[in-house]
């Protein structure tokens, strides 16, 4: 809806009051990506998974981040993560 400033305060309220909330940390990693902030985009996917290791949105985000800074080999392991827990689901 075009208001990320207030988003992206909510978000840090939330982390305020978890700060390894898995769902708000992979939002505001969205917002980041959306602004082409890739790499605090980045910080944040890689919290949520950290936080949730089958948080599959996270690792589908962390892999788009690492590729949008030119971070192969972490784009890899991040992709495959992704594949691995998307198998899982079927």
């Amino acid at each position: 809806m075009g208001k990320t400033d207030e988003a992206e305060v909510a978000y840090g309220r939330a982390l305020g009051l978890d700060p390894r909330h898995p769902e708000a940390l992979n939002n505001l990693g969205v917002l980041m990506f959306q602004e082409r902030r890739y790499a605090e985009a980045r910080e944040f996917f890689a919290a949520a998974t950290a936080a949730r290791p089958a948080y599959e949105d996270a690792w589908f985000n962390l892999r788009d981040a690492c590729s949008e800074l030119g971070l192969g080999a972490e784009c890899a392991a991040a992709s495959a993560r992704f594949d691995e827990l998307s198998r899982r689901k079927r």
